[in-house]
């Protein structure tokens, strides 16, 4: 079971928001939709995303995954220390 992880910022640019969080391990993103797709950036750590059609480990370097509306996902780090960034249209 993933528990909730720290928000450290949100901006919004435009008609774009960013949002930043801080993560322990087992800590991250629960299970949810929602109606917007978005981009997942891991910018420190491991995190594990799960979703509708696929299961992945992202790192610190990795190209960010796109996770699209509708489909559920979780996001969960594998690791102390992990952050990561999404970011998606208002």
């Amino acid at each position: 079971m993933t528990l909730p992880c720290t928000t450290l910022y949100e901006i919004n640019y435009g008609d774009t928001k960013i949002t930043a969080y801080s993560a322990k391990k087992t800590q991250g993103i629960p299970k949810h939709t929602h109606l917007y797709s978005h981009l997942v950036i891991c910018t420190a750590g491991s995190l594990l995303i799960r979703k509708e059609s696929v299961e992945k480990i992202l790192l610190q370097n990795d190209a960010p995954i796109s996770v699209k509306g509708n489909e559920w996902h979780e996001l969960e780090a594998l690791e102390d220390g992990t952050t990561f960034i999404n970011i998606h249209k208002l």
